[in-house]
């Protein structure tokens, strides 16, 4: 039996220049830590997640949360504050050094990490030399991914030059808050392939970005197939509110999120519902299917009968009970 662990640790920039952030980035990493235990439950993987934050002087390092159980994982409100400089270096080291550290003993372990800023180095004790030598010296074990968010051109220079692969480096908009909401939907695509290729033995990777612009044939290569004991396909002969027809094909309550209904006609699918899929009589689901029928991480319309999806059956999760499922449709029906 595979026992693969994945420790993902978040470095988020807490200077001054965050504080417009500051509630859209409670935000992001709360709704990233909740996807990264739906992914972890479909993979069957354990993910456990470090998150620390950075500016200067006393404490320019902080650590929130140290190697936690994704699914145990707290809120970050409360402890998030920005204010003060950018020891990014400083930030970066701690956190290779302290998950150095953790025990890897039995399983098959693999660090994946992200820091995200809004702006330059300038507060830093350690220098890009030592920072270098930290690189060097977690690529030599093979199991550990580093990539960076940075502000523009000059940001993209600098990370290179401290040691971070050029494709591991993505410049989001630092001047509105919907830019630090794409670093999320960033960071959770890029950490769904990764998690898809650790099934695959794949320990690090110095592409992590562009591991997701891949053509429709590589993408099904990609996706992993629901256990046929993971889910039930029920049919709907009549319309009825899905809490109902639920309770009255399996005489059990429905809890939100763990039906999809299937897609019959044009509809708006905001950006946060999953998506599942219907493909050569097997289902998937995740960012992955997403992404097989072209679609953005935004909201969007989407037709069940275009051309393009000819292939598929499309399912979206409900997050309402009274959703109402139409007569001659399916739902798809989670079992966790």
């Amino acid at each position: 039996m595979k026992n693969e662990i994945n420790h993902v640790v978040l470095v988020i920039d807490m200077s001054g220049s965050m504080f417009s952030h500051q509630e859209t980035v409670i935000k992001v990493v709360d709704s990233t830590v909740q996807h990264l235990a739906q992914k972890s439950t479909e993979l069957e993987q354990e993910t456990r997640v470090t998150i620390y934050t950075f500016s200067s002087g006393y404490q320019a390092v902080k650590c929130l949360v140290y190697d936690m159980d994704v699914l145990r994982l707290p809120s970050m409100k409360g402890l998030y504050t920005p204010g003060g400089g950018t020891a990014l270096r400083d930030a970066t080291i701690k956190a290779i050094t302290d998950l150095d550290q953790t025990a890897t003993l039995y399983g098959e372990h693999a660090f994946l990490l992200y820091v995200i800023t809004d702006g330059e180095e300038n507060s830093s004790s350690y220098s890009t030399t030592q920072l270098q030598q930290h690189f060097r010296t977690a690529d030599s074990k093979g199991n550990w991914t580093y990539a960076i968010f940075v502000p523009g051109t000059r940001g993209v220079t600098e990370a290179v030059r401290f040691g971070f692969p050029k494709d591991n480096v993505v410049v989001w908009d630092v001047n509105s808050n919907k830019g630090f909401e794409s670093v999320g939907q960033t960071v959770r695509a890029a950490t769904d392939t990764y998690m898809t290729n650790r099934s695959r033995g794949i320990k690090s990777t110095k592409n992590l970005f562009t591991l997701n612009k891949l053509a429709p044939t590589d993408i099904r290569n990609q996706l992993i197939p629901l256990g046929q004991d993971k889910y039930s396909l029920l049919y709907a002969p009549i319309d009825q509110r899905v809490d109902e027809f639920v309770y009255d094909r399996t005489g059990s309550k429905l809890i939100v999120g763990r039906a999809y209904y299937q897609l019959s006609k044009k509809e708006t699918v905001q950006a946060n519902k999953n998506i599942a899929i219907k493909y050569n009589n097997r289902f998937y689901t995740g960012p992955q299917a997403r992404k097989l029928l072209g679609l953005p991480d935004d909201t969007v319309e989407v037709d069940p009968r275009s051309d393009d999806y000819s292939q598929y059956l499309i399912f979206i999760q409900s997050t309402a009970l009274n959703r109402k499922i139409m007569g001659g449709t399916s739902l798809l029906l989670m079992h966790q």
